[in-house]
Parts: C-alpha cells; sequence; structure tokens
C-alpha cells in the first residue's frame, strides 16, 4: 500500500506503542470531513471504538458498516 500512495504522513516517529495508535487516530479524524467505520456496534472497547468515540466528540459523521455482511 505505501508503494502505491500518493503522501504518506508520519504522525509519530520511533517504534511501537498503543499511544501512537490512538495519535494516529486522531490526527486521522481532525484531518477529515467524514469517517467510514467497519465496526460491530455491540462493541464497548478497542482502538476503533476509541477512534470512533473521539471522532463523535468532535462532531465528524460517521457512516458505519456492519462487518457482518
Amino acid at each position: 500500500m505505501r508503494k502505491n500512495a500518493t503522501e504518506e504522513i508520519i504522525v509519530n516517529t520511533g517504534g511501537y506503542s498503543a499511544y501512537k495508535l490512538h495519535l494516529r487516530n486522531e490526527y486521522m479524524v481532525d484531518n477529515s470531513d467524514k469517517l467510514i467505520a467497519v465496526f460491530n456496534p455491540a462493541k464497548t472497547s478497542g482502538g476503533t471504538f476509541a477512534c470512533l468515540k473521539y471522532a463523535k466528540s468532535v462532531g465528524r459523521e460517521i457512516i458505519y458498516i456492519d462487518p457482518k455482511i
């Protein structure tokens, strides 16, 4: 995917850390008008849940796709 991308943005350098995934998600939300989420709405934890919670808090429109389809 990186090879075919027109742009790559490094949100945070260095090795893996869970908080960096949250920073990446916030960057994506902050730089988007609308989100498309493949998400089970019964889930109440995890990275995707946290990202969508943040997106709602800043007023982003979210289009949900049921992963069971």
